[in-house]
């Protein structure tokens, strides 16, 4: 591979992945000046990336039946929630038809490559935008295409991420015929008056009863949550948690804090209006998500991965975890992190759709990855997402590691921490515990290349 590529391709991976990082998201540097910069991080044009994703995908899958997730992004929503920072648009049928058009475009261009054909995947997920917003005709159309485009393990994890209040029971019933056995419910609260204020289109009760369809026809129910609105309480929470644990069969929650992210209608309120900083917000997350961590734990949960808990030991762990999955991301917005690269797709729908049309893949950005810079990859999002409270933190990196690529990590995850710090995005507190920065976190708010979704 690495006869192939010119100039700039080598600089990149020439790189720590840290500070490939790093550079994606800050722009140029004098290390990179000759590369071009697109939308705040270094990448190359769009027809290079393109044709970079394209050559990342020739390659047969090393593992290929070891962590592969298909992800499909569908970015239409009901209302667009105040605190959302993703491209979405309102739902309206011919635009959707059109979308799904562009979408089976690029499943044709890809279906047959050599990395899709070698490549058996344990999950496929849903995300959004609100994918539960499509008709059953729609999604039928959607899963039959995937399903006849791509191999699956016989025991499959499918997930579609849904909001209460578009998910009928006609498009339940729908559901569980073409076999989805996930549901990712937008749930964020109990509380009707936080909903409301949030701009949710659905309440508590429509909550409610859709949780029991979906747990009584036989589909595993995630509930997503979410704490650090400005104006829900403690007791809020609490009365949130125990609501959860009065659900039998809940075997999974993902509890989000609420960062504020730039241009967002919460930016513009918490930080316009009520003068509130970063460092003030972030503060309160750090003690809200300790109330949370407790109360989650007093019911039963234990959580590895953060913001994930699941009920017991012996509950059945999702197989979408970005942080330690092969990831071939399909749609606008679509992120892939595979072992040979990464990509991201069009987030505006329309250059999404017109890439396609012209006979490209979707891609906005691309780049190739050194095997070291994937196995440094993987680490730092570990680093990231990971409980990083756990006495035996790096000891479960090294685990999961291992499963991922058979092979131990050795001194790579101490060589990750050192570059993490050089760039402060991490440091070490009186307990030597590793704490994300400030700086980090903006990073991340700021790259649209190669970040797990589970953000």
């Amino acid at each position: 591979m690495d006869t192939t590529l010119n100039h700039k391709q080598k600089l990149y991976m020439d790189m720590s992945y840290a500070d490939y990082f790093n550079v994606k998201a800050r722009g140029l540097s004098k290390k990179v000046e000759n590369l071009v910069q697109c939308d705040n991080f270094c990448a190359y044009d769009i027809d290079e990336s393109n044709l970079i994703r394209r050559e990342i995908l020739q390659f047969k899958n090393q593992y290929p039946n070891t962590h592969n997730v298909l992800y499909i992004n569908i970015p239409f929503c009901a209302t667009r929630c105040g605190y959302c920072p993703y491209f979405v648009e309102i739902y309206n049928k011919s635009r959707v038809c059109e979308y799904l058009d562009a979408l089976e475009l690029e499943i044709d261009r890809i279906k047959d490559t050599p990395y899709v054909k070698s490549t058996e995947f344990e999950c496929l997920y849903f995300g959004g935008g609100t994918p539960s917003m499509l008709s059953p005709s729609e999604i039928k159309r959607l899963l039959t295409k995937v399903f006849s485009s791509f191999s699956f393990t016989a025991d499959g994890e499918f997930t579609f991420e849904s909001n209460p209040a578009t998910l009928t029971e006609q498009k339940i019933l729908m559901l569980k015929e073409i076999e989805i056995n996930r549901v990712s419910l937008g749930i964020q609260t109990f509380n009707d008056r936080i909903l409301k204020e949030m701009d949710c289109a659905h309440n508590s009760d429509k909550a409610r009863l859709v949780i029991n369809q979906l747990l009584n026809i036989g589909i595993s129910v995630n509930a997503d949550m979410m704490f650090g609105y400005q104006s829900q309480s403690e007791d809020d929470i609490v009365r949130d948690i125990m609501e959860l644990k009065s659900i039998e069969n809940l075997n999974q929650v993902t509890y989000f804090p609420l960062r504020i992210i730039d241009n967002t209608e919460l930016e513009k309120y918490n930080y316009g209006k009520e003068k509130i900083t970063i460092e003030q917000h972030n503060k309160k997350l750090l003690k809200l998500d300790k109330l949370v961590d407790t109360n989650m734990t007093n019911i039963g949960y234990i959580r590895e991965e953060s913001p994930i808990f699941y009920f017991n030991k012996n509950s059945h762990k999702h197989r979408y975890i970005s942080t330690s999955a092969r990831v071939l991301g399909l749609g606008a917005g679509g992120g892939t992190l595979i072992d040979y690269g990464e990509s991201i797709n069009h987030s505006d729908i329309e250059e999404y759709i017109s890439n396609l049309k012209k006979n490209g893949y979707g891609t906005k950005s691309a780049a190739f990855l050194t095997k070291e810079q994937a196995f440094e990859r993987h680490i730092l999002y570990s680093i990231v997402y990971l409980n990083r409270s756990l006495s035996d933190f790096k000891d479960v990196i090294n685990s999961n590691f291992k499963d991922y690529y058979n092979v131990s990590a050795d001194d790579k995850i101490e060589k990750v921490i050192s570059d993490m710090k050089k760039l402060k995005f991490i440091y070490e507190d009186d307990n030597g515990k590793l704490i994300i920065t400030k700086r980090m976190w903006n990073v991340l708010g700021q790259i649209q290349i190669g970040v797990p979704s589970i953000i």
